[in-house]
Formats: C-alpha cells, structure tokens, sequence
C-alpha cells in the first residue's frame, strides 16, 4: 500500500514538471532557450529544439501518468534531467532541481513495476 502511494506521488510529481516545462516553453520560448546547448543550435533552431522538447516532455508524462508500468518511461525521465543538469553545468544554481528530479525518476524506475 505504502508503495503504491510512492508510486502515485512520483508520478504526479514527476508529470506535472514535465507538464509545466513544455507549457511554459510553449506559451515563452524565450525564457527557456538559454538552457538549450550551443552545440544543438548548430543542428536545429533553438525554438524548433524547445517544440520537439516539449512533445517529448508531454508524451513522457502521458506515460508516466498512465501507463501501468512506469519503468521505462521513469528511466527516461531521469535521463532528461541528467542531460538537462549535465549540458548546464555554468547553470547549476537553477537547473540544481533536476537532480533531485532524476533521483524522484530513478526511484520510479525502480517500482515502477507497481501498479498505480
């Protein structure tokens, strides 16, 4: 019982972050593009990188929200905040946050096999 509630507190938690940045990047891109890496800018427009993002980041939510086995899509997750963390480093005293989020995401991964 107590980890089925675990299990329901990271989902929401984890999806409504991953809901609240694609929002927020769609509704002002420009607050959110100097957390894009330079090197991605050389493949794709800083504004194209935050769209694809954010479709990512909702459908990432979806399935941590929804589909009864959250494994995989929480080890996802914690791969995006660590890359998120990882190409911010200048930034640490504001993306610091994502590293508790991938260790909420981790701790997912791991009963995720739960069902919530």
């Amino acid at each position: 019982m107590r980890a089925m509630f675990a299990s329901i507190s990271l989902r929401l938690g984890i999806a409504f972050v991953l809901l609240a940045a694609a929002i927020l990047g769609f509704l002002a891109p420009q607050n959110w593009v100097g957390y894009i890496p330079s090197f991605a800018t050389s493949f794709l427009p800083a504004n194209t990188i935050l769209a694809i993002l954010g479709l990512y980041e909702i459908v990432l939510a979806i399935f941590i929200l929804f589909k009864k086995n959250a494994h995989w899509p929480a080890l996802l997750a914690c791969i995006t905040f660590l890359g998120i963390t990882l190409t911010n480093l200048s930034q640490f005293e504001i993306v610091f946050r994502d590293v508790g989020l991938a260790l909420m995401a981790l701790a997912l991964f791991f009963i995720g096999k739960i069902r919530a």
